[in-house]
């Protein structure tokens, strides 16, 4: 009975449960709250937090932490202009106190990250196999976000030498676009497009063998847009069809709606450029009530064949347009910049170290931030959790190479 409950076995179970927590979506998405508290508790219960933190230092960029900081005072800037103080100080609070709690229990099991990642691989097969043979299939936001885990199964796919463990990967990648096309998800269909992209443009950047990465490039490139031009027309709405006039972008790249939203959006930024509207709370301005028919009734630009729905709902599915319409150019700027920092020291990374986990981390940011321009709140906690889960295993993993590499030298 001791030794059930050692520290050995609560920190396997950590990691257990911290893996498997993406999949426990299918469960509800508060289900991943459940998965990670438990995670934590047992973490924090079983390790020695000054020794942790003494390990953890080394790590800490100093420009890394003096960006964060940056903007997390630049998105607290609209909180007292907020529409809803109390929802924005909540999702200000929760977006950076998550992602601290799990990166810092990730590095407190970053010599257990085999465990979690095999419990993500395993975890996502099984939700995936038995949502397609026992039930209609898994919802069009579950599947975006099991799109996040396809990195790992290629890490897995590429660095692990047991062949269960392979096919494990390369059945997960295979379930997943069977899953895609089911749904007709092109948000979905963007992630591997970004996924595959994304590594074979980092690979073109290596200046070794950089002829045979142009024709991986020039492959996947040409094969994406074959892809789009074939299927996505098809998948356009009628009222995109009948209102393509009335768009700047092909309504079959974008559809109708979306690009409304984002119309309505910038237009509503004006009201209050600077400092926004409230983090998550944007929604809540009275103007967003508005019916994108009447909306569009204002700009003499009548909508044929399209329903009576609200202008500005939940939120502006893209993550750009969101930060600025919540936080205003104050902390939209730091925002992006910061964004795009991590992938330009990402790569930099790569460049140097030609690590597969780092080339993880920067294939999960590539979907993260790419599909969050045509869905998802930023401040949705199961997405933010997904993200932080995902590149933070990568993240760990290189810590974790880079520490042995030093002690066999």
């Amino acid at each position: 009975m001791t030794a059930l409950f050692s520290k050995e076995m609560r920190l396997n179970a950590a990691a257990l449960l911290l893996g498997a927590s993406i999949a426990s979506l299918y469960m509800g998405r508060a289900v991943i709250g459940i998965f990670l508290g438990l995670a934590l508790i047992l973490t924090l219960i079983s390790v020695n937090h000054r020794e942790v933190v003494h390990a953890l230092r080394p790590y800490l960029d100093k420009r890394l932490m003096g960006g964060i900081g940056i903007v997390a005072l630049a998105l607290a800037v609209n909180i007292p202009f907020s529409l809803r103080i109390g929802l924005s100080a909540e999702a200000w609070a929760r977006t950076f106190v998550v992602a601290g709690l799990i990166f810092y229990i990730l590095f407190c099991l970053r010599h257990r990250l085999q465990i979690a990642l095999y419990s993500l691989v395993t975890s996502i097969f099984i939700v995936m196999f038995a949502a397609l043979f026992l039930s209609k299939g898994l919802p069009k936001a579950l599947v975006n976000g099991f799109v996040l885990t396809i990195p790992a199964c290629l890490y897995i796919v590429a660095t692990r030498h047991s062949y269960i463990w392979k096919i494990l990967g390369i059945a997960n990648i295979g379930l997943c676009v069977t899953h895609i096309m089911l749904m007709s998800s092109k948000v979905s269909l963007l992630g591997l497009l970004l996924v595959a992209l994304s590594g074979v443009l980092i690979l073109f950047a290596d200046r070794q063998n950089r002829f045979r990465h142009l024709i991986w490039v020039g492959f996947i490139v040409a094969g994406g847009i074959a892809a789009a031009l074939i299927w996505l027309p098809d998948q356009m709405l009628m009222s995109s069809r009948v209102n393509s006039a009335l768009t700047p972008v092909p309504v079959w790249l974008v559809d109708l709606h979306r690009q409304l939203i984002w119309m309505f959006s910038f237009d509503l930024v004006q009201h209050s450029p600077w400092v926004g509207f409230g983090l998550n709370a944007s929604n809540y301005h009275p103007m967003a009530e508005m019916s994108l028919l009447d909306y569009m009734a204002q700009r003499n630009t009548p909508l044929e064949s399209f329903p009576d729905v609200q202008a500005l709902p939940s939120h502006p599915h893209n993550w750009i347009v969101e930060i600025i319409l919540d936080g205003g150019i104050i902390g939209a700027v730091p925002f992006v910049m910061m964004v795009c920092w991590i992938f330009i020291k990402s790569l930099r990374v790569y460049l140097t170290t030609s690590s597969f986990a780092m080339l993880g981390f920067i294939a999960v940011n590539a979907v993260y931030w790419g599909t969050g321009l045509f869905n998802f709140s930023y401040w949705s906690m199961w997405w933010q959790v997904s993200y932080f889960v995902s590149c933070g295993l990568f993240l760990m993993q290189f810590f974790v190479d880079q520490e042995r590499m030093c002690a066999d030298q």
